[in-house]
């Protein structure tokens, strides 16, 4: 059986099939037209809209400044169609890990522990190394609100033993609490990692403590996304057990995001007036390329 064309009793049979009707009794299951707020932007998941003109419909609504992404679309490319001059796949891969196909083993980590966030304090930090890493942050009421009022959202921090300053930071969604997902999924998102924190092995620290969340919540996989061009992070998450997956992510159009629908500047005249229309709207120079970039989406 192919990884592209999933059976209809196949556990993965609605995220996997592409282009096949998903089968209606899994459908059934799920809530219908799920949306996530998670400050930065909102989390849509595809799988649970039976409209595309609908799904598109909640993409166009994205609010300035943000950065929605749609996973798990069927029929990823008929929905851009849906207003091709204001969406685009995202040139992004997909892994999985499969709980039942790995093992929850690493290193011993050292000089510094990874925690639930437990305060305003953590959320404030999460958006510095948001900012550090080029991410757009989210609003800190956001973050709490989710943390207290929202059970499918887990906030992860990495904190350094001797000062407890955070290093990093990851965001998970258990979609089983989220929207009954029959698939019994969950995803990773925002992985952010101090470029000055100067201890090495905190983004995989993050990813396996969140992996062992799920895991202990009997979930079957935890997906993530990450830019096809990210080697370094897709050899990491390689190397913890994650294997790519034939789903695809799509986003509104929007001046953060330019850079990954557009060709890139030929010449220093091309360059300027890029430069003076992301000052007009308020995104420095340095988000054409450049800055530091983390392995979260």
């Amino acid at each position: 059986m192919s990884n592209t064309d999933p059976e209809q009793d196949h556990p993965e049979a609605i995220t996997l099939a592409l282009h096949g009707a998903s089968p209606p009794h899994l459908v059934d299951a799920m809530a219908d037209d799920v949306v996530l707020e998670l400050g930065w932007g909102r989390l849509i998941f595809g799988q649970t809209f039976a409209d595309p003109e609908q799904l598109a419909a909640v993409l166009r609504q994205e609010g300035h400044g943000r950065r929605d992404i749609c996973i798990y679309a069927r029929e990823p490319h008929v929905l851009v169609s849906k207003a091709p001059a204001e969406l685009f796949i995202d040139p992004s891969h997909t892994y999985r890990l499969r709980f039942s196909e790995s093992e929850d083993t690493g290193p011993v980590q050292s000089g510094f522990s990874v925690r639930t966030v437990q305060s305003r304090e953590d959320a404030d930090a999460m958006n510095r190394l948001y900012a550090r890493c080029g991410m757009v942050p989210a609003p800190i009421d956001d973050i709490w609100d989710n943390l207290t009022h929202q059970p499918s959202v887990d906030y992860l921090v990495a904190v350094r033993d001797d000062d407890g300053a955070v290093l990093g930071t990851v965001t998970g969604v258990d979609h089983v609490a989220l929207f009954s997902d029959p698939e019994n999924g969950s995803s990773l998102w925002t992985l952010a990692v101090d470029p000055t924190a100067g201890i090495p092995g905190v983004g995989a620290a993050l990813t396996r403590k969140l992996g062992a969340v799920y895991r202990d919540r009997d979930r079957a996989y935890m997906d993530l996304s990450v830019s096809h061009d990210n080697n370094a992070a897709i050899a990491l998450y390689e190397k913890l057990g994650f294997a790519r997956v034939p789903v695809m992510a799509v986003k509104r159009k929007n001046a953060i995001n330019e850079p990954l629908f557009t060709h890139p500047p030929e010449t220093v005249d091309d360059l300027q007036p890029l430069r003076a229309d992301h000052r007009r709207r308020g995104h420095p120079a340095r988000d054409l390329g450049g800055g530091p970039r983390c392995r979260g989406r």
